[in-house]
């Protein structure tokens, strides 16, 4: 009697219904689109704090050669922004528009920590740290579920970014045998 009750169950039209969902196209489609969305917004706020982050560096970085120099990245860190923007609404959803409560965060206590740095080394250094951490999340976020366009979208941004990373760190080299 037990084995009747089993099929029964394996027969349920309503279940087999509930299980078929996870694994119809069309809605592996739709999740891995909202997943898409939701990891490039999360990417997209991280390129809001990168363009705010340059914003201050070149506000207070007194070296023309450094500032030219974190106006470039800062200008690519916006185009990567504005890409991004346009995919989430190409997949249909709602770019975000500010980093957020966490990246307000973590800008005031990257401005507490910026109150007694003062050399334009010092902060190539925060760019460098910072260009090398959003590499790693975006990394790591990537291994995850995206979309194919949006990971090739993604993957030429990590290739920008690192090639910033060259630049930051030969600047800062500079900077330092210079003493500035």
């Amino acid at each position: 009697m037990t084995k009747g009750k089993s099929k029964i169950k394996k027969n349920n039209p309503i279940k087999n219904k509930a299980e078929n969902a996870t694994l119809d196209p069309s809605t592996f489609t739709e999740k891995l689109k909202k997943t898409s969305i939701s990891e490039l917004n999360t990417i997209l706020k991280g390129e809001y704090m990168a363009i705010d982050s340059y914003e201050k560096y070149i506000d207070n970085i007194s070296d023309a050669n450094a500032k030219s120099e974190l106006q470039k990245i800062q200008k690519e860190h916006k185009t990567q922004a504005i890409s991004l923007a346009e995919r989430v609404q190409n997949l249909g959803g709602i770019p975000t528009k500010n980093i957020g409560v966490i990246g307000k965060v973590a800008e005031t206590i990257s401005d507490i920590a910026d109150i007694t740095k003062s050399k334009p080394s010092s902060y190539i250094k925060k760019a460098l740290n910072g260009e090398n951490q959003g590499i790693k999340l975006v990394d790591e976020m990537i291994k995850g579920d995206l979309d194919n366009d949006s990971k090739n979208l993604v993957n030429s941004m990590l290739n920008q970014d690192k090639s910033h990373v060259n630049i930051l760190s030969g600047l800062s080299t500079s900077l330092e045998s210079t003493n500035k």
